[in-house]
């Protein structure tokens, strides 16, 4: 194979190529395919990935608010091209008793998922991010799906610039990714929109978030006093969302913590005592 400067002629031409794709994506606008969405008001949720990062900043929190950063479903394109939404929180009204909860919760759920994996896969998954989503203390898992952002009205806020032609404006469509992208997944979101509710922020000033371009470096408020936090591990993810049998979860608010568990009918929702948490896999739903 001919080669060029070291390289092979055909990597060459595959890194032009993701150059001149970067740069339309990027000056162009041609695929909107390639960028993200991150918060946006009206979503059901605000998403963070609990990896070492997140816990560095749980573990070293005294007191006041506390910033945390959005994650987008793995789904998401890389964010080359045009982004919105506001990309990090602010988390008003933190305790000493919700952080060390949502520290030693989040441990125990690397260790469950450890324990059921086996000595090869525990160390990876000790070191896999956890997924945190906070909700409005009034969103009833019991009736709506874990997961979905329950917003049908995100497009129609955005205000769309002079280089967006309506071809392109559709393709706004493949920013904003559900964390299930199944056809029922996409139906329970759409049919009930109008009756979830949104986690309620507090925006920040003089900051038009219905602009299109980078996401927004400014933080939304959340008052931890009206919301509370579901902690999924990775790999129960999907199952949690389309409620399969022996799906679990924990909840944490600042008036307690209980481990959640579906039934094959319903979710079953046990406090756990201060200081007390499941350690032993063995007692989660098989």
């Amino acid at each position: 194979m001919t080669t060029i400067g070291g390289q092979s002629y055909y990597s060459s031409l595959h890194a032009c190529f993701i150059g001149v794709t970067a740069f339309c994506c990027v000056f162009l606008r041609s695929d909107l395919a390639f960028g993200r969405v991150y918060f946006l008001p009206g979503d059901a949720f605000f998403h963070i990935e609990i990896d070492d990062a997140a816990v560095k900043a749980l573990s070293e929190w005294k007191q006041g608010p506390m910033m945390m950063w959005y994650g987008p479903p793995a789904s998401s394109a890389p964010a080359l091209g045009i982004s919105a939404g506001f990309v990090k929180c602010e988390l008003n009204g933190c305790d000493a008793d919700l952080v060390d909860r949502l520290i030693r919760i989040q441990n125990t759920v690397r260790e469950q998922v450890g324990k059921r994996l086996g000595k090869r896969q525990k160390d990876n998954a000790q070191r896999d991010s956890v997924h945190c989503f906070i909700y409005d203390a009034k969103f009833e898992y019991r009736r709506f799906r874990l997961g979905l952002k329950y917003s049908e009205r995100w497009k129609s806020s955005f205000k769309i610039d002079a280089f967006m032609s309506k071809g392109r404006e559709a393709r706004l469509s493949s920013l904003y990714k559900p964390f299930d992208e199944s056809p029922e997944m996409i139906v329970e979101d759409w049919f009930n929109h109008d009756q979830c509710p949104q986690i309620p922020v507090t925006l920040p000033p003089d900051v038009e978030w219905e602009l299109l371009g980078r996401p927004l470096k400014e933080a939304v408020g959340i008052d931890v006093d009206n919301v509370y936090f579901v902690v999924v591990a990775k790999s129960e993810l999907a199952r949690v969302i389309r409620r399969r049998k022996g799906a679990w979860f924990y909840e944490v608010s600042k008036v307690g913590q209980w481990i959640v568990r579906f039934d094959g009918e319903k979710w079953i929702r046990d406090e756990l005592s201060e200081g007390k948490i499941i350690e032993n896999a063995d007692e989660l739903p098989k």
